[in-house]
């Protein structure tokens, strides 16, 4: 087949030439220009069938109708296999074919699907085959038959977004975190491998400032859900589990990740960030359980462009590798709003809706025992590598994260900070505490390692430099202790003389054998 076959003018306007993806501007002004008796919007089976194969693309998000079927239009749908079902359906209801014809049809239907997105190789010619073997009985032809796209409601609403230029991220383009300036450069790195990766651990010295992120990287999504791991933390909560009835059954619950996945499947152009504080305090192996396959980023599922219609499914669907069949089925779905088919559709679409007849919303089945995870939801997790007392993270579970070092600021870092600078201007005894933590941070990386240095939050949390100097001491103390350090470097640690206290503070051991403990020192200046 060559391009002189079929003249690129009788391309429907949703379709795109192999490697020239119209970018979001085009799309928008398609969407725009969207209407029912559009024809750029249809086109005869038989040149889709050759555009097809002159390597002709579906743009994403477009909902698919057939026509020129008895008895009725049929669409729109989002997949071909329920756009298969509901044309075998109409060819059976005409009764104008023969059972053995019915027969060969029936091979036909069950060829076209179900398949993910419109995009994968077997949707469109699955359905050319059956209009084939269908124009073959009735002896007539498939350019008979006309396929319409339209925009589906998710394309409209982030058209609406788009009104105004400050709205938050979508998916394409998320909005930069607003304290994300050259003060914290790390917020960036997070959110750019949060958006290459969607599963990343931030780990670093306690006080470092991870947990700070969530508010760093909010702006960046529309829906961001803070949880805590702790040592009795549970896939049960985490995922799915029995909970008691008031008849005194019990009944499946989702957890927090599941009742994100659904919040995110529903809403497939918005951005949603599951944030783990303390990711290594549960047992974590235990926590995610069955999540490992599904949360790897191959294995995502981009709700836009997909036929599924929910996060959670009764069956698994055939030939799927994305799921994962939970430990304990769902048979109560949370309250986290209306799904997709409920939502009120933008008025542009409405009158193809009309003209093709709106299915009413049926109940949710119970039982759903099968899970895939949105592309649009990113986890993040934060760890306190100088922790000892916590489990750590199996290989299996590493794998599908990206992990990052985020490192204490060092003296230069805080002096250059616009909230830091200013404080440093109007009271020298910052610069003072501010060198201390500097030598001090060498001095534990040297004679101990990375996880042995002090975080720099603390000049964050107390707006006086004696009240921070005390934070940090604090810290100092415990890390002495947590990693047995000798008395030659307690020594060494040179002592922090703040002028206004009239006092010099030191570290030193108290005590012998198993119930020596290092202290916070002070010496009055006077005595010195």
């Amino acid at each position: 087949m060559t391009s002189e076959t079929t003249d690129t003018a009788d391309a429907p306007i949703w379709l795109h030439p192999r490697g020239a993806r119209p970018d979001d501007s085009t799309v928008d002004s398609i969407t725009e220009a969207f209407a029912v008796d559009d024809p750029r919007f249809a086109v005869q089976a038989d040149k889709l069938d050759e555009l097809l194969k002159l390597g002709y693309q579906p743009i994403p998000r477009f909902l698919f109708s057939l026509e020129n079927v008895e008895p009725e239009v049929i669409g729109p749908m989002n997949s071909s296999n329920k756009l298969g079902i509901r044309l075998h359906n109409a060819v059976v209801k005409s009764g104008d074919l023969r059972d053995d014809v019915l027969e060969a049809l029936v091979l036909r239907r069950d060829a076209i699907g179900p398949v993910l997105k419109w995009s994968d190789p077997a949707a469109f010619p699955a359905i050319l085959e059956y209009l084939k073997e269908l124009a073959r009985a009735r002896g007539s032809s498939i350019s008979d038959f006309t396929l319409r796209g339209s925009p589906a409601p998710s394309l409209y609403k982030r058209l609406d977004t788009h009104g105004d230029a400050e709205a938050a991220s979508t998916l394409d383009a998320a909005v930069e975190p607003e304290d994300a300036a050259d003060d914290f450069p790390i917020a960036r790195e997070v959110l750019a491998k949060l958006r290459d990766s969607l599963n990343v651990v931030v780990e670093g010295v306690a006080g470092s400032g991870k947990s700070h992120l969530i508010h760093q990287l909010r702006t960046a999504y529309q829906h961001v859900e803070l949880v805590v791991f702790h040592p009795s933390t549970s896939y049960e909560e985490f995922v799915s589990g029995l909970r008691p009835r008031a008849d005194g059954g019990f009944e499946g619950r989702a957890g927090v990740f599941v009742e994100m996945c659904i919040r995110a499947a529903r809403h497939p152009d918005e951005l949603f960030l599951l944030f783990v504080d303390e990711i290594n305090r549960a047992n974590t192996s235990r926590v995610f359980g069955d999540l490992l396959l599904p949360l790897e980023k191959s294995k995502r599922v981009d709700f836009a462009e997909t036929a599924l219609d929910e996060a959670l499914l009764k069956y698994r669907p055939l030939g799927d590798d994305i799921s994962v069949r939970l430990q304990t089925p769902i048979d109560v779905l949370p309250d986290v709003g209306p799904a997709p088919e409920e939502e009120e559709v933008h008025d542009v679409a409405l009158p193809l809706l009309d003209k093709l007849g709106r299915s009413t919303p049926s109940a949710k089945p119970l039982g759903l025992s099968y899970l895939v995870v949105p592309q649009n939801l990113h986890v993040l997790g934060t760890m306190n590598s100088t922790d000892r007392s916590v489990g750590s993270i199996d290989l299996a579970l590493r794998r599908r994260f990206t992990w990052m070092d985020m490192q204490p600021l060092t003296s230069n870092d805080l002096i250059s900070n616009t909230l830091v600078g200013a404080r440093v201007s109007e009271d020298p005894e910052w610069r003072t505490v501010i060198e201390w933590y500097g030598q001090v941070n060498t001095l534990l990386l040297e004679q101990l390692g990375p996880d042995a240095r002090l975080g720099h939050s603390y000049f964050f949390a107390d707006e006086s430099a004696s009240g921070t100097a005390a934070l940090l001491l604090a810290q100092l103390a415990e890390i002495i202790h947590v990693f047995n350090a000798s008395e030659t470097l307690l020594e060494l640690i040179p002592a922090l003389l703040l002028p206004s206290e009239s006092t010099s503070w030191t570290i030193a051991y108290v005590g012998l054998g198993l119930g020596r403990r290092p202290i916070v020192r002070s010496t009055r200046a006077v005595d010195l």
